[in-house]
């Protein structure tokens, strides 16, 4: 029964209603407006309409094409694998803008896309779609992936399509699909644990052959000089530049902040020596840890989706470098763990969910911007850094619950 009344739901259905126009209006706006200036996106456009004009996709090429578009831009270099120039290559062909705009509303597409298929996979009620709907639409890690025009919810929906696909009993697309996700970025190659434990040895061997055989048609392609600067050289940059970013979502963000003074923020202790060993220590608890949850999870139905999507935390907080808009990928699992605490009526794992949700929603670009501008010019002191962190602990939070998901 009902408990509200006739004229009450309607009202509660024409709220659902503003908030999801909203939504809409403001993800519109976030794709409009960041289409007219610089962002991650410059890095792959760039890196494809080098490529398409037989230009290096890293350098000095990159920096002046992006000057070029944005004259009054920071200096823009290429950070992302080889592949993405490939990926990005059908975009390059429109201009700037215009490639900006499509791009994200694909990718608006696909978040939507991915939200459907977990609700529904997830047999969540008609009640609480009608809630969670409309608020993902005001969700921060999703205007952090429009603003930034990064590729994290391509990303999400390839793996998407690997877990559909593989409780569908379709390994070879399964691993086609993890396969293609890792090509774009490296970290959902944590995936090949899953398959390894779980015995899939066909979806295995497919996510392996898929990266080996789009890494050598993209060297064929794109050139052994280039491979060459991005594993020698703009690899290892990367973690050196950005791996202590105030940022910087994964393990090595929360720590080396803690232990080595940056840019932005003062360390609890300055010990270089212990931030070599405590970060690499921390990564590989999570993966001793993830594997054993998923010879865990993997006996049944039910808490094989935890064995799957237990990988997604893990994969962020192992990664020398993740941003929340990769916070997407967790959409499926925090539905899992909805579905799990509802069946059970477990009221705590729903609290930790909350708050795991919470945190993982805080806008940490504002949060950091609005600390670094309060101290400047000092730097934010240790304590206060922690305060952008939550995101971070959140998805810790959210990994832990997953490991456990079998024990309640």
């Amino acid at each position: 029964m009902d408990i509200f009344p006739r004229s009450h739901r309607e009202l509660i259905r024409l709220l659902y209603l503003i908030i999801g126009g909203l939504g809409a209006i403001l993800c519109t706006h976030t794709i409009l407006a960041y289409s007219l200036v610089d962002s991650d996106f410059v890095q792959d456009y760039a890196a494809a309409h080098a490529l398409l004009h037989g230009k290096s996709i890293y350098g000095e090429a990159i920096s002046t094409f992006a000057r070029e578009l944005f004259p009054r831009a920071t200096i823009i270099e290429n950070f992302h694998p080889p592949f993405n120039a490939l990926f990005f290559l059908p975009f390059s062909l429109f201009p700037y803008s215009v490639a900006f705009v499509v791009f994200n509303l694909i990718a608006l597409s696909l978040f939507l896309m991915i939200l459907e298929i977990s609700l529904n996979y997830f047999g969540t009620s008609d009640k609480l779609k009608a809630v969670i709907r409309p608020l993902s639409l005001l969700w921060s890690p999703l205007y952090f992936a429009l603003g930034t025009g990064n590729s994290s919810i391509y990303i999400a929906a390839f793996i998407v399509a690997g877990w559909v696909a593989q409780r569908k009993g379709n390994e070879v697309a399964s691993g086609l699909a993890i396969g293609i996700a890792t090509c774009i970025k490296f970290f959902p190659g944590l995936f090949a644990l899953y398959f390894l434990l779980t015995r899939k040895w066909t979806a295995l061997i497919t996510m392996s052959m898929t990266f080996i055989v789009v890494y050598a048609l993209s060297f064929l392609t794109i050139g052994p000089n280039d491979f060459g600067i991005y594993f020698h050289e703009m690899l290892s940059r990367d973690v050196l530049e950005w791996g202590d970013f105030i940022l910087n979502s994964s393990l090595t963000g929360l720590l080396a902040p803690l232990l080595t003074e940056t840019a932005r923020t003062t360390p609890l202790i300055q010990n270089s020596s212990l931030k070599l060993i405590l970060i690499p220590l921390a990564q590989v608890v999570v993966l001793l840890a993830t594997a054993m949850a998923i010879k865990k999870l993997a006996n049944t139905n039910t808490t094989n989706d935890a064995a799957f999507w237990i990988i997604c935390p893990a994969m962020i907080l192992m990664s020398p470098i993740s941003w929340a808009h990769i916070f997407v990928v967790l959409i499926p699992a925090m539905l899992l763990i909805t579905q799990h605490a509802l069946q059970n009526g477990d009221r705590g794992q729903i609290g930790l969910l909350m708050l795991s949700l919470i945190a993982v929603s805080i806008p940490d670009y504002y949060l950091a911007n609005l600390l670094v501008s309060w101290y400047s010019p000092e730097h934010v002191p240790w304590y206060i850094f922690l305060s952008v962190k939550l995101p971070t602990f959140g998805v810790i939070l959210l990994w832990l619950q997953l490991i456990r998901i079998n024990q309640r």
